[in-house]
């Protein structure tokens, strides 16, 4: 298994280490990170906050950039699975 991190890219900042996942490939980790943009979502409506423009970037242990999820994608995640 290989360990992946999500960090917060938000703005012109990234937060890192938003999370650290001990998964079998990529697509896991992509998953999470889904998981983590719907969640924080579904806050920030909840509290009414500004919405803005996130992405999840996913990492390994050198920091070497694997893949993104942007927000617009875990919308259109968060919609299909509220339809069932």
């Amino acid at each position: 298994m290989r360990r992946y991190f999500v960090n917060i890219k938000h703005g012109g900042g990234r937060i890192e280490n938003a999370g650290a996942f001990q998964l079998p490939e990529l697509s896991y980790a992509q998953v999470e990170a889904l998981k983590g943009l719907a969640a924080n979502l579904v806050q920030r409506v909840a509290s009414e906050a500004e919405p803005f423009n996130e992405v999840m970037l996913i990492v390994d242990e050198t920091g070497h950039e694997l893949a993104s999820v942007p927000l617009s994608q875990a919308l259109r995640s968060q919609l299909r699975w509220s339809g069932d």
